[in-house]
């Protein structure tokens, strides 16, 4: 069972905006370059935090539609968990709705499960956690310290 839970983790962490570890295929903003342009939008250390008692640390996560592993019937579970807002150029990343049977959960819900009567598990910086339903996780406030409102994006610093 722990090699299952090591592949299938059940919380996704934050990394966009907490830790600054990015993710795959999105290494950039992370970078010294990537820095200068979007500027530190995420904290590495907790003191860097204005609202611990809010912010998003780990989430319930999920990957494709769940992996039957015999004996173990459908996993659920993922390493990272994605905000529904990231660049200013981007607009929305998530969907409208949430879809447990999505194809492609990070298109969906950023890998964000909402396996408990319909609401998710979050872990936030300060050490306690809350269950919240779709609306809550779609808000960036709960998701990057610097946040003013729930649709904020990262904006770049260069003219």
């Amino acid at each position: 069972m722990r090699y299952v839970t090591s592949l299938y983790p059940s919380f996704g962490v934050n990394s966009y905006f907490v830790g600054g570890g990015g993710v795959s295929g999105d290494p950039f903003p992370m970078t010294k370059q990537g820095r200068r342009y979007f500027g530190d939008f995420h904290i590495s250390k907790m003191y860097q935090a204005r609202r611990s008692s809010q912010l998003l640390t780990f989430a319930s996560a999920r990957s494709s539609t769940g992996t039957f592993l015999s004996g173990y019937g459908v996993v659920e579970g993922f390493h990272t968990v994605m905000p529904p807002y990231r660049y200013e150029n981007q607009g929305r990343n998530w969907e409208t709705n949430y879809d447990e049977y999505a194809e492609n959960p990070n298109l969906n819900s950023g890998n964000v499960s909402l396996r408990y009567n319909g609401k998710g598990i979050a872990a936030i910086l300060d050490g306690h956690v809350e269950q919240w339903g779709w609306d809550e996780f779609a808000d960036m406030r709960r998701w990057a310290d610097q946040a003013t409102k729930p649709d904020w994006t990262i904006k770049t610093r260069l003219p």
